[in-house]
């Protein structure tokens, strides 16, 4: 059966994901419909990704919908993971999440905000970008850095984002193997609901459909 999932990993943070969750389905032989979009070509050239788009202009809306428009065809289900905060994440995202929404693109935008480290800027470029996204009636998952490393104890942070990576990856799988069994009528009005869900709560969901 066709694959009417479309995952979009967006940005430093979201190309690690993706990383992680292309190797995962390659071990499993598991078909996933997985694209990369980033600012940073040689981060891009070298993630060993298939399907990989270099936006040369992050603010610019005609280059983001000019070279993901061509892919969208036949897609009922998105999701987009991105770590927000810096500018590609905090600016691409909800630019992205506008566009499937008005493709009529049910949307899951799954994100991590920054440390409070990272300065009052960061974390209003990522308050700014939730608001985007909520906007386009997308379903959010989000999650903190503070509080994943305070969840993780003593884990070092390379260990607390490997586990996170790890979870965001079961949740779209289950999303994953719910579409190519067909049961896209079923996830569709969860994702039309444009509401703000924790990552085990929907992935449970999904398993049970």
């Amino acid at each position: 059966m066709e694959n009417s999932l479309m995952v979009i990993a967006v940005g430093g943070g979201g190309l690690n994901v993706a990383k992680f969750i292309s190797k995962t389905a390659k071990e499993a032989k598991r078909n996933i419909n997985l694209f990369a979009i980033d600012t940073e070509e040689d981060d891009l050239m070298s993630s060993g990704l298939d399907n990989k788009i270099l936006i040369q202009d992050e603010n610019s809306t005609e280059e983001v919908e000019g070279k993901l428009n061509p892919h969208l065809g036949g897609v009922k289900i998105g999701v987009v993971i991105s770590a927000l905060g810096g500018r590609t994440g905090s600016t691409l995202t909800p630019q992205i999440a506008k566009l499937l929404h008005e493709h009529k693109i049910a949307s899951l935008c799954i994100v991590t905000t920054p440390f409070a480290l990272e300065g009052k800027d960061a974390a209003s470029r990522a308050l700014n970008s939730i608001v985007q996204i909520l906007e386009c009636h997308s379903t959010l998952v989000q999650k903190s850095n503070e509080s994943l490393a305070k969840e993780m104890g003593t884990l070092s942070l390379v260990a607390v984002f490997q586990y996170f990576d790890a979870k965001i990856a079961d949740l779209v799988f289950a999303i994953n193997d719910a579409s190519l069994q067909g049961k896209e009528s079923l996830i569709i009005p969860i994702l039309q609901e444009g509401k703000e869900f924790e990552g085990d709560d929907l992935k449970d969901m999904f398993t049970k459909i």
